[in-house]
């Protein structure tokens, strides 16, 4: 036990979990004291006008948990490494994200509600939740990346004890519906807005970055956030749709349940939260054994909330709404069960993505999380037209849990089985490639750094695919690679054809801005050697402006033409006084493939990239492809119509004789 203490990141997580748990017995003063006093003090319609009002800010705050992911990674990276003007520039840009889109969005709820004729105190209560969302999204986030998480749990803890006292003090409290409101936000707002300014007395160099990251943000929110906002939103937008069409007694026994949920869930995420926090920390340096314990932890938790969200909420959640407030269940347990299992599924998806969103690529299962909303909500609306709203909602619960619950299934079974240990190679026309995506290509590279090994990676395409079937040399580089990325979806889709469902694209352009931003957090030196005079310098540049914290340790442009021995030796010797770890080569296949295959003894403790045409693109001479043509694998058509002289033979010809090659090919 004394040894499990020795590291400060443990403590850290144990005070985070203790001060977390205590922030748990305030709020049973708001299940048990506070909640049966608005209820009484409102009255029905009210009290469900206020549920109502704070379920429409709730909605409109979802951006904002997406931003809050992004700024984890990119604050925590730059954390632990001790790069300050990094993880300035990553706190000021969340801050900048979500200001900006509170800002925005508390405009367009507060005219929503002021339209619906609810009057200026029912539109200042909906704004409450995109309050908290901007200070809490910003600052408990940026504490949480250096793992300190018990700030955060602490100051909720002492503000939730201040206001809760002054609640139950204060009759006006009970009557008037926007300070009731502020039971459920102000303490968090306070807790917040406290802990951002102790956060910046302790590391004021947070306020001397620059926004450089704010499209990213944006981004980040409008993905993992929507996921998360569609989860949590139907259950706001249910309370708002009751409102309308049921009565006050309805909608209010639905709002309770959806807060009881809130409530007994939080503590679930209060494990979870300062646990992914700990584990993005520790993730670079962990072995693969821990990192998959971390995946399967995160799973196990998922299925144990599932089960007490669906099973204990449903049993409990009906007996208080009827025995403390007086509201009888609305309908049979054929209608409100798939209510009850749909909290379940928010729960267990919640869970996984609490650590799998912080150290993996979550875009695959966000995107699913959203299709899987959407094609509910779809059929929600549809059976709108024959069935009451709370059917409606148990038709919407049914499908998008079974659908979201696939989905995280899937995608720890897709993380356990294609793990960065995984060196599984599918053989393309005897090129082995190598079955990986972004993430775990660069997990071996980073490993490899770390253990000082000698090592060239190919990143391959058609057009060297069929250069090495009459190059025999290059075909035995390719073999002797210690990793072959598929650069080219053609290359992708075979894979997938013959069954390795989980390779992605790793494109080099974007493969040298993935390992770049990874490899800051362990102080990974960069050299760039190739293209034509100066467009290294240029790429270099450009790459360390765009991630602050990369060490460059150097760039170069080869010689023209063959030079003597001599010229080599010096050339290798200037290379490596730079001591790098990584050397990116743009120099155009096969001759960058050759040069790695002759320089990786020479150049010891030291991993070659093959990026080509890379160099060109980040140094700005070259203009890529729009992503919407990359991803409909359309890159090469681009590239065409942009040099149709030099590369009319390598997409006209050499393109279709590696279709018809792969027909006929048998893998081994």
């Amino acid at each position: 036990m004394t040894r499990f203490f020795l590291d400060p990141e443990r403590r850290k997580l144990v005070l985070s979990l203790l001060a977390n748990m205590m922030t748990r017995f305030p709020g049973l003063a708001l299940v048990f004291l506070i909640l049966p006093r608005l209820f009484t003090g409102l009255g029905p319609e009210r009290y469900s006008a206020l549920f109502a009002a704070l379920a429409l800010g709730t909605l409109a705050s979802f951006p904002m948990t997406g931003t809050g992911v992004l700024g984890i990674r990119l604050i925590g990276s730059a954390a632990s490494q001790d790069d300050k003007a990094g993880a300035a520039s990553a706190f000021l840009s969340l801050g900048a994200a979500n200001f900006s889109l509170s800002g925005i969005l508390m405009a367009a709820v507060f005219a929503i509600e002021l339209a619906r004729g609810h009057g200026l105190t029912i539109a200042c209560v909906a704004l409450l939740p995109l309050i908290q969302a901007a200070f809490n999204v910003t600052f408990d986030n940026a504490r949480l990346s250096y793992n300190e998480h018990y700030w955060t749990a602490s100051l909720a803890l002492s503000f939730q004890i201040l206001w809760y006292v002054l609640v139950l003090t204060s009759p006006a409290f009970h009557t008037h519906i926007l300070l009731a409101a502020t039971v459920f936000h102000a303490p968090t707002i306070l807790a917040s807005l406290t802990n951002g300014m102790l956060l910046l007395r302790s590391r004021p160099y947070l306020l001397r970055g620059r926004v450089i990251h704010f499209r990213e943000m944006l981004r980040a929110g409008f993905s993992f956030g929507t996921a998360d906002g569609l989860l949590m939103g139907a259950l706001g937008l249910v309370v708002i749709w009751l409102q309308i069409s049921a009565s006050p007694s309805v909608t209010s026994w639905v709002a309770t349940q959806n807060r009881l949920f809130s409530m007994c869930f939080t503590p679930i995420l209060m494990i979870m939260v300062p646990l992914g926090g700990f584990i993005r920390v520790k993730w670079a340096g962990a072995s693969a054994k821990r990192q998959r314990d971390a995946i399967k932890a995160a799973i196990a938790a998922g299925v144990l909330a599932f089960f007490a969200m669906a099973a204990g909420l449903g049993v409990a959640g009906p007996l208080y709404a009827r025995y403390w407030l007086g509201l009888e269940a609305p309908a049979g347990w054929l209608i409100l069960a798939p209510c009850f299992v749909y909290f379940g599924t928010i729960a267990f998806y919640r869970c996984f993505a609490s650590i799998a969103y912080l150290v993996l690529d979550g875009a695959w299962l966000a995107h699913r999380v959203i299709a899987a909303c959407l094609f509910a909500g779809l059929a929600w609306i549809v059976s709108a037209r024959f069935l009451d709203p709370l059917t409606g909602f148990a038709v919407f619960a049914t499908i998008a849990s079974l659908l979201i619950v696939a989905a995280v299934s899937r995608s720890a079974r897709r993380t356990l089985a294609t793990h960065i240990t995984d060196a599984e190679t599918t053989n393309i026309l005897g090129t082995p490639i190598t079955i990986t995506d972004h993430d775990r290509a660069a997990a071996r590279i980073l490993a490899w750094v770390r253990a000082r090994e000698s090592r060239y990676v190919c990143v391959r395409d058609v057009h060297g695919i069929m250069l090495a079937q009459r190059d025999a040399g290059l075909m035995e580089i390719h073999q002797a690679a210690d990793m072959i990325l598929p650069d080219g979806m053609p290359l992708v889709h075979v894979a997938r054809w013959r069954g390795h469902q989980s390779i992605r694209r790793v494109s080099g352009p974007d493969f040298v801005e993935t390992l770049a931003d990874l490899g800051r957090a362990d102080g990974i030196r960069h050299y760039f050697y190739g293209g034509k005079p100066g467009i290294a310098g240029k790429m270099a540049a450009r790459l360390a402006g765009r991630y602050p914290g990369l060490i460059v340790a150097g760039a170069s442009t080869p010689p023209f033409g063959e030079v003597s021995e001599a010229v080599r030796r010096a050339e290798m010797a200037t290379i490596m006084a730079a001591a790098p770890d990584v050397i990116w080569v743009g120099l155009s296949t096969p001759k960058q493939e050759r040069w790695m295959r002759r320089h990786r003894g020479e150049l010891t403790g030291v991993t070659l990239i093959g990026v080509g045409a890379a160099f060109d693109f980040h140094a700005g001479a070259v203009k890529r492809a729009p992503l919407w043509m990359q991803r409909a694998t359309l890159e090469w058509l681009h590239r065409l119509l942009s040099e149709p002289r030099r590369l009319w033979r390598r997409y006209l010809v050499l393109a279709p004789q590696f279709v018809w090659h792969v027909l006929w090919d048998r893998p081994a």
